[in-house]
């Protein structure tokens, strides 16, 4: 009689375990990478978002820059984008306005794009705060110095963390179920030559 050569039930058992255990890691291992890759755009919006805020400040004339950041507004206190938008939807201030016509105030959705309807996740905020350079460093600086007109600006955007989609993370929601980056900038007030 001829021996027939197959797996005995035992192997087939062994060989489906491996299998399935490497599986499994690699799923775990799927699961892991794309939450990471989900922060990781997360971020990149609100980087954009925040270097497109910094731009329009540091565009701004020295006489705007002063008018809607110091002489008319508190220092030290974070203020939202939304508050330089006036209820016609345009940008508040002089002729030209704070940040010209084409200024889109918070939110913003995940892509990047205004987001008015409070129903979207993952909404992203944006608030300045300006801060004296003299008052920020702690050192004494003399008035009519070039270090006197210097002041730091901060933009911070904010968006829920994963786990909070539906938190809003405005001025009066930010806290712990927020992410955030705060990017600065040293900004003169005046043309100091």
């Amino acid at each position: 009689m001829k021996k027939i050569k197959a797996f005995t039930l035992i192997e087939v058992m062994v060989s489906i375990f491996v299998f399935s255990s490497a599986m499994i890691g690699f799923m775990a291992f799927h699961v892991y990478t794309k939450s990471v890759l989900f922060e990781q755009e997360m971020f990149q919006v609100a980087n954009a978002l925040a270097s497109n805020m910094l731009e329009e400040i540091n565009a701004m004339s020295y006489s705007g820059f002063r008018e809607h950041f110091i002489t008319n507004a508190p220092l030290k206190e974070w203020r939202e984008d939304k508050e330089f938008v006036d209820s016609n939807g345009e940008s508040s201030g002089t002729s030209s306005g704070a940040f010209g016509k084409g200024f889109v105030a918070s939110p913003f959705n995940s892509f990047g794009k205004p987001s008015p309807d409070a129903n979207d996740n993952y909404r992203f905020y944006r608030a300045v705060k300006v801060t004296a350079y003299a008052e920020r460093t702690q050192r004494f600086v003399q008035k009519g110095t070039y270090l006197s007109t210097l002041y730091e600006v901060e933009v911070r955007v904010a968006w829920p963390k994963s786990d909070y989609p539906a938190h809003s993370c405005d001025k009066s929601g930010f806290n712990d179920k927020c992410e955030s980056i705060t990017i600065p900038l040293i900004r003169s007030a005046e043309n100091y030559r």
